[in-house]
């Protein structure tokens, strides 16, 4: 394997940053169209109970754990997306999911892109991380799929979150 983003999305759906037991009432997200599958849970932390635009103002994610199964590209993007939370607010992280889906969606990349190179990733928003490795890969339009699957599945795990603190 000589494709450098290949690699470091073989490593992510290795390493598989936070997977774990999620709780069975969990919703699932499924795609239509392959039938991958994952449930996001989200820990929240910090906030001042006051409220900012609907949602409490000074919380975070504290940690994010995921269960799914389906092909490389969505299991690796939940990992990278599960290392990338932590520690972010509700805000940066839908600002992050917007970026990553830009990044999904670029059919500019150069094939020799290398995400581990620093002069190459800093294309990018270096907030994305290792998600970088994504990028262009949109260009096959199931796998754009494939890579947002967990974003879609954190966002809503976010949302739950959020309506259960402000309760």
């Amino acid at each position: 394997m000589t494709d450098p983003r290949e690699a470091l999305i073989v490593e992510l759906d290795r390493v598989r940053h936070g997977a774990g037991e999620v709780a069975a009432d969990t919703p699932v997200l499924r795609s239509p169209s392959c039938g991958d599958e994952v449930r996001m849970a989200v820990t929240l932390t910090g906030g001042t109970g006051g409220t900012v635009d609907g949602t409490i103002a000074g919380v975070t994610i504290a940690d994010v754990t995921w269960h799914g199964r389906g092909c490389t590209v969505s299991m690796a993007s939940a990992s990278a997306l599960a290392a990338l939370a932590p520690g972010r607010s509700p805000a940066e992280l839908a600002a992050l999911a917007v970026a990553f889906g830009d990044l999904v969606r670029d059919r500019d990349v150069d094939p020799a892109f290398d995400p581990l190179d620093p002069g190459d990733a800093l294309r990018y928003d270096e907030r994305l991380g290792d998600a970088v490795a994504f990028a262009g890969i949109g260009r096959l339009p199931l796998r754009a799929g494939c890579a947002t699957l967990a974003w879609e599945a954190l966002s809503e795990a976010l949302s739950e979150a959020l309506d259960a603190a402000l309760e």
